[in-house]
């Protein structure tokens, strides 16, 4: 009886390696383009932006009567702790403003809010709701609970992400402004 001495291709991780020589280049330039060219969680990021926008704005509509007792000059609690936490220009902007000041400041972060719910210019309207909100917010810490520290986190974090990609005025903008871009092309056959 003979045996049959053919070559056997069997698995092995020596085999794999030869033949799989650039998978780590492949790898970190699949994930590169997975971070920097691609979008993701696009409805996500419009959920996020849309209920973080309508928990803040609830927070300053339903805030409005006690505003200027609890965060602006009329609060009994801004000293010792806002010179504890040293918050840095322009987050305690409203430290020694007067009661005019702080009222536009409040109008101001309102209209913000809500700019930011319907996903209005998200790109310059989020750095500056963060902003805003977190002057406010800054000036009587003591009231704040843990929620308000989690907003601030997210917002700095939605700073970075395309907010508007999704369920916003300017993508609702954007459309409109490529279909009369394709009206006029075919209108006058242009390619």
């Amino acid at each position: 009886m003979e045996l049959n001495q053919e070559t056997v291709n069997a698995p092995s991780i020596r085999n794999w390696m030869v033949k799989n020589r650039d998978f780590g280049s492949k790898f970190l330039a699949a994930l590169y383009s997975w971070f920097t060219e691609n979008r993701h969680a696009a409805y996500g990021l419009a959920v996020m932006r849309m209920a973080s926008g309508l928990f803040i704005l609830g927070w300053l509509v339903v805030n409005v009567p006690v505003a200027s007792k609890i965060w602006g000059p009329g609060s009994e609690y801004l000293e010792p702790y806002r010179s504890v936490l040293g918050y840095k220009w322009p987050l305690d902007i409203l430290r020694d403003a007067g009661l005019g000041f702080f009222v536009f400041w409040y109008v101001v972060a309102v209209v913000l809010a809500i700019a930011f719910v319907i996903g209005w210019k998200t790109r310059f309207v989020t750095p500056l709701f963060f902003i805003f909100y977190t002057a406010i917010n800054a000036q009587n810490t003591p009231v704040s609970d843990g929620g308000n520290y989690f907003i601030r986190i997210m917002l700095i974090y939605l700073i970075f992400a395309d907010l508007s990609k999704h369920w916003s005025v300017d993508s609702w903008m954007r459309k409109r402004a490529a279909k009369s871009k394709k009206r006029i092309r075919s209108r006058y056959g242009a390619s």
